[in-house]
């Protein structure tokens, strides 16, 4: 088993999960559910090897450690969920110009904290977001827009 898998299967055993809460220990098995289903994710967001002269098992190694930097983000991604909830309205269709390397930089503002491609791509993934790889790229685009508010 993926030894970030591991981590997740039993709530206390890897430092990210601090909660004895049902609901947030249920956003951890979506979490792994997600961790599981996407193979290729990781905290850089979706494995592409660079076309240079890495060697495979190098690129195995650094999509390894990648995979386990993104488990170890779990706490930013519950925030990134929050902002979510309260900024992104789902769409019917996957929109183009709702990639995730834009608004992981739109978060960052927001929250004060970095988030990385694939913690966003997971806390967007978790809430039920449809998504569309880009081609030869670490992105992906979401079927949500922000949320417009009215001025007051």
């Amino acid at each position: 088993m993926d030894r970030c898998l591991s981590i997740l299967t039993s709530p206390h055993q890897g430092q990210q999960i601090k909660s004895d809460d049902p609901s947030e220990l249920a956003v951890y098995r979506v979490f792994r559910h997600i961790m599981e289903r996407e193979p290729n994710l990781n905290e850089f967001g979706f494995y592409c090897p660079y076309p240079d002269q890495r060697s495979f098992a190098d690129e195995e190694r650094r999509h390894k450690s990648a995979r386990e930097a993104l488990v170890q983000q779990f706490d930013v991604c519950m925030l990134v969920r929050e902002w979510l909830k309260a900024n992104a309205a789902k769409t019917k269709t996957i929109r183009n110009d709702s990639w995730s390397y834009k608004w992981k930089h739109t978060v960052e503002h927001a929250i004060g904290h970095y988030v990385g491609n694939g913690t966003f791509i997971l806390a967007a993934l978790s809430l039920g977001f449809s998504y569309s790889r880009q081609a030869d790229s670490v992105n992906c685009s979401f079927n949500f827009a922000p949320i417009r508010r009215r001025a007051s």
